[in-house]
């Protein structure tokens, strides 16, 4: 190979070239600190950082969410503490009411300052913060309570028109923590429930076969938001129970009434003469031995109450002792081999059920939808239906929950206690202010008590679970620096050898001996 000035000044022009991009590198490290900062530079470091990149931007993201459901939660128990410190005032007031040695004067007093206290109660509950009303759910523009008064502006009534949705807010991967009191749990006092006025004899006939009114036969109706199927040619009492249970979690449906056997035995212990075999319940069969004794028969039913609903007790009656169940039953001793001890303690017949039961009482059988913890029943019609209405369980409108009639409920609310107790007081009924209001107002104390202690756990959680996830902020931090982040030391020697090694390129290129005229001619 032949070797020119060309050569020459190509070879120097490379190596100044190779010396400037690597300083312009190295410089370019120093500036950012980071020795990997693009896929070209190490393509499994970088991976490993944008990884933990990603993680540390959800759970800073977490952290963010932490705050926020801590700061909902604060807020929900200052206004809980602050209902509590009312209904403090309310049971002293109540507890001075029983003073027999109070005039006339003394309790109108009392009255006054009650109700001045439910007028404060409902403003609390109505109370605002910075995102909104406290206790509306996820309606937090509008107050949640409505309040309905009578020509002489007494309140008479407290209706709750806010949402019901519980707000959530995401603390973790696949966790999340609920930060809002629904003003309809929280003021709440008891289970709230509603029973049918239609009634039926046989639990497990069809309401159609038992006379209900009249109209569709088929449709869909509303249980705490979640629709239920009806047919009225299908369905009994036992089944709509059974589907509202399955559909609405929220409620327990049962049939309430109850059915005594018409046969007696003189002693509860003693052997039935019954044949052995089984008897089957509410769709679920028990076996009764042939010794089996009414004891034996009663603790056979409530061995499997927890399925079928049914309770059973030894009742005296005249002429001795009979079996009693509690709740809506259905019978079948008919298959081969059944025992026989039902019809010996004339609580079924020779027939086929459901029409085959016996009972000393009449046999009337309502059905109940009970809230399984304090809250307001939410049930309505829907489309054009009537079915809640033909039960008697609505006045057919969908104005929830004040549709249901007052006959029919078993409501008592914070709210529904302080009205009554001021009722009893301008009544003069002082007994039932000292001892039935009493204890409604306690069992609210104890709810409210419950409530800032679960509002305290669910802090607790969200501060244990915050320093968890700085914990895992800081670790990906330091993945990432581990695989990102430059030795200051290493790249400021590399930063003076590649200076020096662009200044030996320099000089080297200033040494290419130019071309002379003879070269270039």
């Amino acid at each position: 190979m032949r070797i020119t000035e060309g050569l020459f000044k190509m070879n120097s022009l490379e190596t100044l070239s190779s010396a400037q991009e690597e300083l312009i590198t190295n410089q370019n490290r120093l500036t950012s600190g980071k020795e990997v900062y693009k896929p070209s530079d190490d393509p499994l470091r970088f991976v490993r950082a944008e990884r933990m990149r990603a993680l540390l931007r959800g759970r800073k993201q977490d952290l963010r969410n932490i705050d926020d459901a801590k700061r909902f939660l604060e807020t929900n128990e200052a206004a809980v503490r602050d209902v509590t410190g009312m209904l403090q005032r309310v049971r002293t007031l109540l507890l001075e009411a029983g003073n027999e040695t109070l005039t006339t004067g003394d309790t109108s007093l009392l009255a006054d300052e009650l109700a001045q206290q439910l007028e404060a109660l409902v403003q609390f509950a109505n109370a605002s913060s910075v995102t909104g009303k406290v206790f509306g759910g996820a309606e937090t523009d509008t107050n949640p309570f409505e309040v309905v008064r009578d020509a002489n502006g007494n309140i008479t009534d407290v209706i709750y028109r806010g949402d019901r949705t519980a707000v959530e807010r995401e603390v973790s991967e696949g966790s999340k923590v609920v930060v809002n009191y629904v003003g309809s749990k929280v003021f709440q006092i008891d289970p709230d429930a509603v029973s049918s006025a239609f009634s039926v004899r046989y639990a497990g006939e069809t309401l159609a076969n038992e006379g209900f009114p009249a109209g569709e036969t088929t449709g869909f109706f509303e249980v705490q938001g979640h629709r239920i199927y009806f047919d009225s040619t299908q369905d009994s009492f036992l089944d709509l129970a059974d589907r509202i249970n399955r559909l609405a979690p929220e409620v327990k449906a049962s049939v309430t009434g109850t059915l005594t056997g018409q046969a007696t035995v003189a002693d509860p212990n003693a052997a039935l003469g019954a044949t052995a075999g089984t008897v089957t319940i509410n769709g679920t069969d028990i076996t009764i031995s042939a010794g089996a004794s009414l004891n034996d028969v009663v603790n056979a039913f409530n061995s499997v109450s927890d399925t079928t609903g049914v309770t059973a007790s030894v009742q005296s009656v005249p002429g001795g002792f009979a079996l009693k169940l509690n709740g809506g039953v259905e019978i079948d001793d008919t298959a081969p081999g059944a025992s026989n001890a039902l019809r010996l303690l004339g609580v079924t017949n020779s027939g086929s059920p459901p029409a085959n039961l016996l009972s000393r009482n009449p046999l009337q059988y309502n059905l109940r939808i009970e809230t399984r913890e304090p809250d307001q029943i939410y049930i309505r019609d829907l489309a054009s239906g009537e079915f809640l209405r033909r039960m008697g369980m609505t006045d057919g409108t969908s104005n929830m929950p004040a549709n249901i009639p007052a006959a029919r409920e078993a409501d008592t609310s914070v709210f529904d206690s302080l009205i009554q107790a001021v009722s009893d007081l301008r009544a003069g009924r002082f007994r039932e202010a000292r001892t039935d209001r009493l204890g409604e107002v306690d069992r609210a104390l104890e709810h409210f008590n419950d409530l800032i202690g679960e509002i305290g756990g669910s802090v607790q959680r969200l501060e244990k679970e915050s320093a968890r996830t700085e914990g895992m902020i800081d670790q990906a931090k330091k993945v990432i620096s581990v695989n990102e982040d430059l030795d200051i030391a290493e790249a400021v020697s590399d930063l003076q050898r590649l200076q020096m090694k662009l200044q030996t390129a320099l000089g080297a290129a200033q040494n290419v001996p130019l071309p002379n005229l003879s070269q270039l001619l």
